[in-house]
């Protein structure tokens, strides 16, 4: 993922995510949803990065509801999902999970479906 594959950034003070469009070879799926990269800060800090969201074929790669998808994945908390799903985060992101979760969760809760939260 680099600065020219970047498709959107949506920032709400401490919390910036990047969404990232992937031209690698055989990333396509069959279902026909396309898999796309993401990287979320908190204060400017990396705390989660990957390439494992796959989007609809019905949603925009880079609109608000992609961005609330993949911001409603990283706002999980335990009691949300089975306890193994966090097995596979560092201790950073669980601290961050324990500590700040809510708080995204909250704003997501609170966004407006007829404007974005946060800045493009």
């Amino acid at each position: 993922m680099d600065d020219q594959s970047r498709m959107r950034e949506w920032a709400s003070d401490p919390f910036r995510l990047e969404l990232y469009e992937l031209y690698e070879p055989g990333r396509w799926r069959r279902d026909g949803k396309t898999p796309i990269g993401y990287r979320f800060y908190h204060d400017d800090h990396l705390i989660f990065e990957g390439y494992d969201i796959a989007v609809p074929a019905s949603q925009t790669l880079d609109g608000d509801q992609t961005v609330r998808g993949v911001l409603g994945f990283l706002a999980l908390r335990p009691g949300d999902v089975e306890a193994d799903y966090f097995t596979g985060y560092t201790p950073l992101q669980l601290a961050w999970r324990d500590q700040h979760a809510e708080d995204l969760a909250g704003r997501l809760a609170a966004w407006d479906d007829d404007q974005a939260a946060g800045s493009d």
